[in-house]
């Protein structure tokens, strides 16, 4: 054999060595790293002692830019008539302890549209027009020609467990036509767990070279406020509601909703984490699935956020931070949810 090709053969044997090598040490590698985290949600009363001194501190982490005040049945709740101010957006409590005006009987011919859900659906960080559920009923009062009013129900941090305790205590007092639901992020999510989230390729090389990379490459997240809470895997009991409670909870939302003479209409909140190539971490496929699940059985409308960032184009302006949409996100969700209840002209 020619010493040209003795040579190419040594550095081809070399090569495919170093390349196996480096394979093996990045499957090694990759199971301790982890590269997406969402907010850590507001202190669970019944698993928290000391309930009073965490929610103290989640007010001071917040920057006590959202005040919350003690609630017998939820745990917490906004403060009551009260006006306050998050960054440049003025937010008004009404006597419900929720966002937006003082809610009497609804006139007749009105249709009320009635979120239920976290801050994400409270719209923080926008003006109470720029909500989601706002714009939907502008958007519907003009197809529809009557009277449509958007009541606004998210509180931060509530779980669908907390959203239940809402409604039974305000739904018959707003008789709404339409109870819509969007509780995920705060059902979910946990402390002190990050998932793996791995670019999807068949070579661990080049999914632990993306990783290591990410610091350099084009942001796909935004920081929020506190990034020590993170999504627990699935089937963990520390997620702060169980996959099949929170099943049980939609289903009992809609019941409820129905049985006052309501029809339940579901969000399925979208993220930057939709952005990615990769697929969303398991507890979050798990709880979206659900969703989608309680919504096609009910024969109910649904808004899957996760599918309107691929069918819109959506970019990080979407959002304000990790989970809670920026006015134009909300404003891409209310034209959605136009759109899904449009067909059902009272």
């Amino acid at each position: 054999m020619k010493p040209i090709l003795r040579r190419i053969g040594f550095a081809t044997v070399v090569v495919a060595c170093v390349a196996v090598f480096v394979e093996g040490a990045a499957r090694w590698v990759e199971p301790g790293l982890s590269t997406r985290t969402l907010p850590l949600p507001l202190p669970n009363r019944e698993r928290d002692p000391a309930f009073e001194a965490a929610l103290s501190e989640a007010r001071r982490a917040s920057g006590g830019a959202v005040p919350l005040v003690h609630d017998e049945s939820a745990g917490w709740t906004l403060p009551p008539n009260r006006t306050e101010r998050y960054g440049e957006t003025v937010m008004r409590f009404n006597a419900l302890g929720m966002r937006g005006p003082d809610w009497g009987p609804a006139p007749a011919g009105t249709v009320r549209i009635f979120t239920l859900g976290d801050s994400s659906i409270m719209g923080l960080g926008v003006m109470e027009e720029q909500v989601f559920s706002s714009v939907a009923a502008t958007a519907l009062q003009e197809a529809w020609g009557v009277p449509v009013e958007a009541v606004i129900g998210g509180i931060p941090g509530y779980t669908s467990a907390q959203a239940l305790e809402l409604q039974a205590k305000v739904q018959a007092r707003l008789a709404p036509q339409w109870v819509v639901l969007g509780c995920l992020w705060s059902d979910l999510v946990r402390q002190g767990l990050a998932p793996r989230v791995t670019p999807p390729s068949r070579w661990a090389t080049y999914r632990v070279g993306v990783l290591l990379l990410s610091p350099w490459l084009t942001a796909r997240k935004v920081k929020f406020l506190d990034q020590e809470g993170d999504v627990g895997d699935l089937g963990d009991a520390s997620s702060r509601v169980g996959l099949r409670q929170y099943r049980h909870n939609l289903e009992l939302l809609a019941e409820r909703a129905t049985a006052a003479g309501a029809r339940p209409a579901f969000v399925l909140l979208p993220a930057p984490m939709d952005l990615d190539a990769a697929v969303p971490p398991e507890t979050v496929v798990a709880y979206r699935a659900t969703m989608r699940s309680v919504a096609a059985e009910l024969g109910a409308p649904l808004v899957d956020g996760e599918a309107l960032v691929h069918r819109r184009g959506a970019t990080l302006a979407w959002w304000d931070d990790q989970v809670h949409p920026s006015a134009l996100g909300h404003r891409e969700l209310g034209t959605a949810l136009a759109e899904a209840l449009a067909p059902h002209r009272p």
